[in-house]
């Protein structure tokens, strides 16, 4: 147990999740302690003064992506907060030290305007890793061009999911690319086929809406895009789009235009896009497009190189 005058840190007790909850939700990022009482936690604690819950830190780690420790810390805003947030975070260091978790890297992320976390993590040598933008795109008054270029060579994932040998181009196209994009994060060997099919062809997968290029010669996907529903009723969103090699990203523009034009013709007046500054793919979509502005979502990185203090 940490203690400072009347504020203490200690162990998360089951007890203390309505309080954690609500102060995530001050920090809007309630999704973020869904799972603290499930079993891939490996650590949690929380700060206390006088009483009331003001804190949290809690780390986890993924199957999918097993080469770190992910963390998050929540402060509610007092004149503590400065003081209680290095000492959750070293709480967290010194846990890993103990268990020999130290060499694995260090990730988090935060809206932007958590300036005081911000500070906190770059002094104990976090650094940006990425951004993440997820804004709204207004369709109601986007005029496709007519015709649209390259129409002919551009099928339906519905079409591909009946083409084995193009489903599985698909499947490694997505897998490849979003390997190449969390190099940094590297995603786990285990994940074989099976989940990658399930996450590709998940429910939400509008597959007469995900578009892809094929090239009339060879017969290969050269790009793809798809698209999902939403829990809002008047927005799809943007999924993995990609290219098959360099340069052929600039056929991603043109499977947007196909999906605009699907969810126009299904009454939907908006898209959601979710673009990582990693993935040069989703960074031209975003650039292609009269996008909302939106708040930044960043993920922080300890590298291994860097220890932890």
């Amino acid at each position: 147990m940490v203690t400072n005058n009347d504020c203490y840190i200690r162990t998360y007790k089951q007890d203390d999740y309505p309080g954690v909850k609500h102060i995530a939700a001050t920090c809007h990022d309630t999704d973020a302690v869904e799972g603290i009482d499930q079993p891939h936690i490996i650590f949690a604690q929380t700060a206390v003064d006088n009483q009331t819950i003001i804190g949290t830190v809690f780390a986890w780690r993924s199957t999918f992506h097993s080469a770190c420790v992910y963390f998050r810390i929540f402060i509610t805003p007092s004149p503590l907060a400065h003081s209680v947030r290095h000492k959750l975070l070293e709480a967290l260091m010194n846990f890993l030290k103990r268990e020999q978790l130290d060499h694995l890297p260090l990730q988090t992320s935060l809206w932007e305007t958590s300036v005081g976390l911000r500070d906190v993590y770059e002094t104990y040598g976090l650094i940006e890793m990425r951004k993440t933008y997820e804004p709204i795109l207004n369709i109601q008054n986007i005029e496709m061009p007519s015709p649209m270029n390259n129409n002919t060579f551009v099928k339906t994932v519905e079409d591909i999911a009946k083409d084995d040998v193009l489903k599985e181009q698909l499947i490694q196209q997505i897998e490849h690319n979003y390997r190449q994009t969390h190099l940094d994060n590297p995603v786990s060997s285990t994940i074989g086929k099976d989940v990658w099919n399930s996450l590709i062809f998940a429910d939400d997968l509008i597959a007469e809406g995900s578009y892809v290029y094929v090239d009339d010669l060879t017969n290969e996907i050269v790009a793809y895009s798809l698209l999902h529903t939403s829990e809002a009723k008047d927005i799809f969103e943007l999924g993995w789009c990609g290219g098959k090699n360099k340069g052929d990203e600039r056929f991603i523009p043109t499977l947007i235009q196909h999906q605009i034009a699907y969810a126009q013709k299904s009454g939907i007046h908006n898209l959601l896009g979710e673009f990582d500054t990693t993935d040069e793919s989703a960074m031209l979509v975003l650039e292609s497009f009269p996008f909302a502005p939106c708040p930044v979502w960043i993920t922080y990185s300890l590298p291994v190189e860097k220890g932890l203090r």
